[in-house]
Formats: C-alpha cells, structure tokens, sequence
C-alpha cells in the first residue's frame, strides 16, 4: 500500500496565524481555493498539493513535511560524502563498491557458516548464536542496555525475542498469511540457494524454517536447528551481500511487503545505510554544512527567550498556589 500524507496539524496551526495573503508561499500552493474550509477543511488545506502529488516509485508515501524533508537533507548527504570526509566517504564508497561485493560473494560469511556446522551439541549451536548476536545478527534473542525502569539512574539488561522477518499478524492472520506465503517461501528457497544451497537442499529447508518462525517450536532437532540458524544469518545479512541477494530481499519486503514499484538504486541504499551507521559523525558534518556559524547563538538567545515567558507566565498566574509556582520556576 501505498500513500499520500499531510501534516493538517501544521496547516491548521498556520492557518490560525493569520489570514492567507500573510501565510509562506510554501503553504498558499497547498491550498485549493475553490473549497470552502468551513465545509471540507482537509481539501482545502492540501487539495492543491494532493491533485498533483506523486508517490515516488521507490517509496511508500509522500507527504509535504518529514518525506520531503528527508529527501532534501539526502541531497545534503550526497554532497559531504562527495567532499572526501574521514569515514563518511570511506564506508559510502565502498558500500558502492559492488564489483567488490560480487568477487567477495559469501566470504564474509564463511567462519559463521563453520562455526554454525561444526556445533555437534544444542549448547555447541546456542553459544554460536550468542556470538552472532554479539556482533549485531540476532538469531534468538538481543540483548540491550538501557535505564532501569524503577531507577532511572541505573542502567539494566533487557533481553528480547528476535523480531520475526514479518510482522506479527502475518504468522496468526490467516487470510494476511496466504496473502505472502507463497512469495515468502520463495524468498527463503531464494537466498539459500544464493547461500550456495541446492534447490533440493532449500526446498526441504523451507518448511523447516516457516513451522519454526510459526510456532517457535522448542523440541527441534539440532539439525533443523542448524538450518535455522544459517538462514537467519544469511536473511540478516542479505541486504549487505552481493546485490543479487540485495534484490531477492527487495522482491519480497520492499516489493510485495511494501508496495514499492522500483526497487532503491545503490545510491540511495548506501545514503540511508551511512546515515545510519555513522549517523552522529554525519550530524556534526551536517550541521557544518547547513547552519550559519551563529547558528548555534540564535538557538540559545531562542530558548532564553522562551524560558523568560514561560517564567513570566508562571510569575503572573493566579491560579497557582505559591509552592507550585515555586517549584515551576525551578523546573
């Protein structure tokens, strides 16, 4: 499915501001003049946008506000990996390096597939699997820090079942479930093929890893056991392999899970997966790029100013008792 969105929130706290003459030229060409807002507010804050608005075939949705803004700071990005910064080009580059990833084909993965065969026990196969997980491929369980829920000034160990490769109404919605099944199936026999599987080896695979994912069963065989493990090592993985495997995870998320009509090209991929990796390291470089050099005094003089009316609110509320307002103006 796919859709087309707009912020009515922004639209209507505009529209409050003042009359349509006074508001940007970036909300008036939203505006469908012929309909009466006071008959069909939506159509006329976004019936302009919405007549001519196009879904990128790439994508889910278009909207006028996060969509499009992540469109224009991706346009920012391909300009500081292309100005050579330390790390940001270096991993964008050689994430667009797939004549690279076609001769590597699945080296990077042969120690884990070792490890994975060479299990003889269920303790021996568990233990692999807490090792793939340290390194950020959860198999059966991932674990997290994060503040304790009772001592916020203490931090916890939180442990949490894997995500599934689909989401949760799909394993008991029947009708959701036969909607995918077939296509689902074919990407598993897919990628493990790719795995260096023969089709006969990943087609008695396949049910082995659906009743598992269906019923997280507890008296597998090791063998089975095994066979899980790998795919969710190669299902994890595939985005980052050759762009072979890359596209058979597209024909099933992103194509028939999604709804997207293109599949992303390799330049838009490898702007997201650097953003994310080193997303904290592109945001000090971002901000270099995109805010003046005072930037940073207009924010502070902005938040003084706010504290100072909000302080100013408080100070002249006569609703308030005297140690609420107190303790208001310190917080």
């Amino acid at each position: 499915m796919v859709k087309v969105l707009i912020s009515l929130g922004v639209l209507a706290a505009a529209a409050t501001a003042g009359s349509v003459t006074e508001l940007p030229e970036s909300v008036t060409k939203l505006i469908d003049y012929s309909i009466n807002p006071c008959e069909d507010f939506y159509q006329y804050a976004c019936g302009a946008w919405h007549k001519d608005a196009v879904v990128p075939p790439d994508k889910q949705k278009i909207d006028t506000s996060f969509n499009e803004i992540a469109i224009q700071n991706k346009a920012i990005f391909k300009k500081i990996y292309s100005d050579n910064k330390t790390k940001l080009s270096e991993f964008y580059n050689s994430c667009l390096d797939t004549a690279t990833l076609s001769s590597l084909g699945l080296t990077p993965l042969e120690d884990s597939f070792k490890a994975i065969r060479s299990a003889n026990t269920t303790l021996d196969l568990l233990i692999v699997a807490g090792e793939l997980t340290k390194n950020g491929i959860p198999v059966f369980m991932d674990i997290k820090s994060a503040p304790d829920y009772n001592d916020s000034t203490k931090h916890a160990l939180f442990g949490f079942r894997t995500p599934l490769p689909l989401d949760r109404p799909y394993y008991f919605n029947y009708f959701k479930w036969k909607a995918v099944e077939a296509e689902y199936k074919l990407y598993i026999a897919s990628v493990l093929q790719l795995a260096g599987y023969t089709a006969e080896k990943a087609a008695a695979a396949v049910p082995v890893i659906v009743r598992f994912e269906q019923t997280l069963e507890g008296n597998t065989t090791l063998e089975n056991l095994r066979t899980i493990v790998e795919y969710k090592l190669i299902h994890a993985s595939s985005k980052h392999l050759t762009p072979e495997f890359r596209t058979a995870n597209w024909n099933f998320f992103g194509k028939k899970i999604k709804g997207e009509d293109v599949e992303p090209t390799r330049e838009k991929y490898c702007l997201s997966e650097t953003e994310k990796t080193l997303g904290e390291l592109l945001g000090q470089y971002f901000i270099d790029e995109v805010f003046p050099a005072d930037a940073a005094k207009t924010a502070d003089e902005l938040v003084k100013a706010l504290k100072s009316s909000f302080s100013t609110g408080i100070a002249t509320a006569d609703w308030l008792d005297n140690s609420t307002r107190a303790n208001a103006q310190t917080k």
